[in-house]
């Protein structure tokens, strides 16, 4: 497969290939989540009209700790001060009971179809 950039390895780390003004230079995954994050912090604080230092992000069920910590730096840099990770299926559980009643001791079977994952909980209330 061919990509439009250059892989390389920066500081330990791989690091996209970039061209600058001054030369080449790398860029990391985190520095490219963290400028998306940035641009979405940004677009809510000029919605709400106030300051955001709080965040919760949804990652796979199946992420590693390395992506976690990788989530989680890319989410500082962004800004955010207090970052909270919380699997998928859990947050899709959060987004359909909001409004729902749920019955005492009930069995919940939770499946999160993506576009390349398929992931699935329970979660007894």
């Amino acid at each position: 497969m061919f990509w439009p950039f250059g892989i390389i390895e920066a500081d330990g780390k791989v690091c996209l290939q970039v061209q600058k003004f001054n030369g080449r230079g790398a860029i990391s995954p985190e520095e490219i989540a963290a400028d998306l994050l940035k641009h979405m912090k940004q677009k809510t604080e000029e919605f709400q009209g106030k300051k955001l230092a709080k965040a919760v992000l949804t990652i796979p069920a199946t992420f590693t700790e390395a992506q976690k910590n990788s989530t989680l730096e890319a989410a500082k840099m962004a800004g955010w001060e207090e970052i909270v990770l919380l699997s998928e299926p859990i947050a899709a559980s959060f987004a359909f009971f909001n409004d729902r009643p749920i019955e005492n001791n009930s069995f919940i079977l939770l499946f999160d179809l993506g576009g390349g994952t398929l992931d699935f909980g329970r979660r007894r209330f």
